[in-house]
């Protein structure tokens, strides 16, 4: 179930990404086009929220800057998904920190006994 959550989330990240691209596409720079309206989905991560959220693209590119989920009314982020995003991060960057180490200790240890 937990895996289940983990990947709709992703998808809901990943959809998110997609529409800010999309929406970057267009000019909305004149005629008035600054405060229209795009719907996006809630991004609470919640497995059965399938609602809407109807927002102008220039508060929708201030949410994203602030990296602030686009919520339904009174919904939240679901059992704290950005501390465990935040959290899966760290442990990948630490594992690509080891690695990068162990690369470096092996080619310091073979260069101490090279002649």
């Amino acid at each position: 179930m937990a895996d289940e959550r983990t990947e709709s989330s992703a998808a809901g990240t990943d959809a998110g990404r997609n529409l800010r691209t999309a929406v970057k596409r267009f000019d909305l720079s004149g005629g008035g086009r600054e405060q229209e309206t795009w719907d996006f989905l809630c991004g609470c991560g919640a497995d059965d929220c399938r609602q809407w959220v109807t927002l102008p693209v220039s508060e929708y590119e201030v949410l994203r800057a602030r990296s602030e989920p686009i919520l339904a009314p009174g919904h939240v982020v679901a059992g704290g998904e950005r501390s465990r995003r935040r959290a899966r991060r760290l442990v990948e960057e630490a594992k690509a920190l080891r690695g990068q180490a162990e690369v470096q200790l092996r080619r310091a240890v073979r260069n101490l006994r090279k002649p």
